[in-house]
């Protein structure tokens, strides 16, 4: 083998070679984006989508009369024991700044770091609920409830976030 055969042999092996690195480069970075996306446990699909956009007439006027009846809702968290579990309580008043005893209904609430795990409470006026908040960060609370005031039966939704600080903490705050 000559010289020049030589070089055009190493030239052929160094271009193939600089082909294939770069396929086999693309294709790992590729199944590497495949696996972030996919096990990313912020992105989470909404549970009943279709649903909810089915309803959204009906969602949007129940807002719209919730927030002409000017209720508030507070939610007051205790101190998480070791294990993240604390008590909470909803307090919902009216435009009046007068509590509203009778109201019934639940929260649904997830944190915005693990979107695709939702927690949902049962709760009536003023009395503690059990629940786990463990995930510092920004959180959001769905509210659905009705009372009965004199002898009409009204219904309230409300939608809120709070900033929850390390859960060792117990520091909660408006977002």
């Amino acid at each position: 083998m000559s010289d020049l055969q030589k070089k055009e042999s190493r030239a052929k092996w160094l271009w193939a070679g600089i082909i294939v690195a770069l396929l086999g480069g693309h294709m790992t970075i590729m199944i590497f984006a495949a696996y972030l996306a996919l096990s990313d446990r912020s992105h989470a699909v909404m549970p009943n989508y279709y649903e909810k956009a089915v309803k959204w007439d009906q969602t949007k006027a129940e807002r719209k009369a919730s927030k002409e009846l000017g209720w508030k809702v507070t939610y007051n968290f205790t101190d998480p024991d070791i294990t993240g579990q604390r008590n909470m309580t909803v307090s919902v008043i009216d435009k009046d700044s007068n509590p509203i005893d009778n109201i019934i209904g639940d929260v649904q609430f997830f944190s915005h770091k693990q979107a695709g795990r939702q927690f949902a409470a049962a709760f009536q006026s003023n009395q503690p609920v059990s629940v786990q908040l463990r995930e510092s960060g920004l959180w959001t609370f769905n509210l659905r409830s009705s009372a009965t005031i004199g002898n009409q039966n009204q219904t309230f939704v409300d939608e809120q976030q709070l900033h929850v600080k390390d859960w060792r903490s117990g520091k909660i705050k408006r977002f």
